[in-house]
């Protein structure tokens, strides 16, 4: 959602399509879980890397990439340190392109502000990057990662942010963050980032994909991290989208989000290895706010519907490594959205950490919903000694089971029935018959309801609106039909509700202490519209 100053009015003009509710972000499903009768992670993935004959390097990158580039899949690139794509450059990737990521130099690719990587590979040609070591020899981090910085909203002090390990020069090609919650940083399409991610001295880290401030324009579909040595999906801020994504096992966690992140993720499976895991402690998804648990704005808030999350245990009798730790882990004062999900054979398969995250669930804003527990050993929930500071002798799973949730628990992760989803080099995820997850998705939670990007919104008028002193005012111009207005928040808390309005000026109370609202729009047609908006100016 772009942000909008005190003094700007924003146009939304009519362009004649038509685009109802529910045919945003999310596609609905009747399943839960990442998989319905279809295998998406065929043809196109690789899930024995380590023993894959790759063709030598032909071209060698290196240094900066400062006007439009192509990359051709007739060439084996080999990339050796730092490469910054920068100067409002693209970086064009063809299908099938092989790109060997050097070792000794902790070869990573950075996709500066303002510049963009078109990486679009299809399911029978996609776009590799892996190790320069040879078949049989390659590890966990043996290069440093892809790293996306972007103009989106973070919540670090002064709104941008130095992403780290060394990255940063005197030109600023290390930093991120702005003002622009929809900007774009190409596309990711088919693409897989095998044996990244390392950490080579305390506080210098690369992650396997890094998208820092990435605005919600940026595409990101069926996306692949293997054998990754530190954070498979490290998402700091912004407003990323991913459809179709996988983590095979990830050293550290599979997923954290943090800095602002309020990104929408659909259909995401998480394989772990049963033996591997950083002895700081792996969990697979992990939130929160920030490193100091502070309320900086915006907050982090992701979205998650249809993820698989399948951890170390295949049973309750495996043996596991003693660092793993939670599937969920919401701490210093994260926050996020859960549904239609399945949580299977970790230790512990949710923790509540920290007084932050206890005011988080005390207000009301942590959701999880129509989602499905399985074989997690120790404890299904958990909560910190601390969130009884804030809510004494709460029963976190109690309140997931509660019936209005609609979550379901199981005693073993195998109760899932997926078709054979542990074997390591060909796990196949399809439902068998019987299997909990072959129905009950619901995709009514308004968190869910949000168009896919306001600037691809096709509204039947032109409607302009403008956030001053805790009022959303509208303008409503077309002549030609009425529309009914309706407010709500993201609990789905109805807070102005309309009859059908003529064109016209309206305004409608905020409040100011919400940092998001949506506006639906209905139609004499029948058509609805979602618009996610920021409730403060």
């Amino acid at each position: 959602m772009k942000w909008i100053p005190k003094t700007v009015c924003w146009l939304l003009c009519c362009s004649g399509m038509h685009v109802a509710r529910s045919q945003g972000f999310f596609q609905m499903t009747t399943y839960k879980g990442a998989f319905g009768a279809t295998d998406w992670t065929q043809t196109w993935t690789n899930w024995n890397p380590r023993n894959t004959s790759y063709p030598a390097s032909t071209i060698t990158v290196q240094g900066s990439i400062t006007g439009h580039t192509t990359w051709t899949a007739s060439n084996t690139y080999l990339l050796k340190g730092y490469v910054y794509v920068k100067n409002g450059a693209t970086l064009t990737i063809e299908p099938g392109t092989i790109i060997r990521c050097e070792d000794i130099s902790t070869s990573t690719l950075i996709i500066t502000r303002g510049s963009k990587i078109i990486a679009e590979g299809t399911a029978a040609l996609p776009i590799v990057f892996t190790s320069s070591q040879s078949a049989g020899s390659r590890n966990y981090g043996d290069w440093g990662g892809l790293v996306i910085l972007g103009n989106a909203r973070i919540n670090a002090a002064g709104g941008t942010a130095d992403v780290g390990a060394g990255i940063n020069n005197t030109q600023g090609d290390g930093l991120y963050g702005g003002n622009d919650d929809e900007d774009s940083s190409g596309v990711l399409k088919y693409v897989r980032v095998e044996f990244p991610g390392i950490q080579y001295q305390p506080d210098k880290e690369i992650n396997g994909v890094t998208l820092a401030g990435v605005g919600s324009r940026t595409k990101i579909d069926y996306l692949q991290v293997s054998f990754c040595g530190n954070d498979a999906l490290k998402l700091s801020g912004g407003v990323p989208k991913i459809r179709h994504f996988i983590t095979h096992r990830t050293y550290d966690s599979d997923i954290a989000c943090d800095l602002g992140c309020r990104g929408m993720f659909q259909f995401g499976v998480v394989l772990r290895d049963s033996s591997k895991a950083n002895a700081t402690g792996a969990s697979s998804l992990e939130v929160q706010n920030d490193g100091l648990a502070t309320a900086a704005s915006p907050m982090t808030d992701p979205t998650f519907s249809n993820l698989t999350l399948l951890g170390p245990l295949t049973s309750l009798t495996t043996p596991y490594s003693s660092n793993y730790r939670y599937g969920i882990h919401l701490r210093r004062n994260g926050r996020m959205a859960l549904f239609n999900s399945a949580i299977a054979g970790y230790p512990r398969g949710i923790m509540l950490d920290g007084p932050g995250c206890g005011n988080q669930m005390k207000d009301g804003k942590i959701f999880l919903q129509n989602s499905v527990f399985a074989g997690n050993k120790i404890k299904m929930a958990d909560t910190t000694g601390k969130v009884s500071m804030i809510m004494q002798a709460f029963d976190f799973a109690g309140w997931i089971t509660d019936a209005t949730r609609a979550n379901a628990t199981f005693n073993s992760p195998k109760d899932l029935k997926l078709a054979n989803p542990y074997q390591y080099t060909s796990p196949q995820f399809v439902l068998q018959g019987g299997s909990p997850l072959s129905s009950g998705a619901s995709f009514s939670h308004v968190r869910l309801n949000e168009t896919e990007s306001i600037r691809d919104l096709a509204l039947p008028n032109t409607l302009r609106y403008h956030l001053s002193a805790g009022t959303l005012q509208l303008f409503a111009l077309s002549k030609n039909q009425f529309t009914q207005l309706e407010l709500v928040d993201l609990s789905g808390r109805v807070l102005f509700s309309s009859a059908f309005l003529p064109a016209g000026e309206y305004r409608i109370p905020v409040d100011a202490r919400l940092s998001l609202v949506v506006l639906r729009l209905a139609t004499q047609k029948g058509e609805i519209y979602s618009l996610l908006i920021p409730s403060q100016p």
